[in-house]
């Protein structure tokens, strides 16, 4: 999981990268999901869009998921406010049946440097 936020256009973005490999020896056609929740509370946040996959018999295919946040639903991560949160990803056959979940803990934050200062958030 990477964030990258964006402080001056009030928006950031989730990435997800999904390896999926294929035991089998047909193909496999499904969906992966990803749900994002704000920890403790657990309310959902966002719900990225069904994305279709296939892979071949015996192989395995790496996926990236972007789910854009707006700003105004984001809490930032910071030293004295640790704002946690949640994605939990899954992995559908056509049939809707589910063959695996993955679930992983992330903050937001942006952290760069300027001049000799290291700022967190633009602060």
């Amino acid at each position: 999981v990477t964030t990258e936020p964006d402080l001056e256009t009030s928006r950031a973005t989730v990435s997800v990268a999904v390896k999926i490999k294929n035991c089998c020896s047909r193909e496999f056609n499904g969906s992966v999901n990803s749900f994002i929740q704000l920890l403790p509370e657990g309310s959902q946040v966002k719900v990225a869009s069904d994305h279709s996959i296939s892979v071949g018999p015996k192989s395995e295919k790496s996926e990236y998921l972007k789910v854009v946040l707006d700003l105004n639903d984001v809490q930032l991560w910071d030293v004295k406010d640790p704002k946690l949160y949640r994605i939990q990803t899954m992995l559908q056959a056509s049939d809707a049946s589910m063959i695996h979940t993955a679930q992983d803990r992330f903050g937001i934050r942006r952290i760069e440097a300027k001049g000799a200062k290291l700022l967190l958030n633009g602060k």
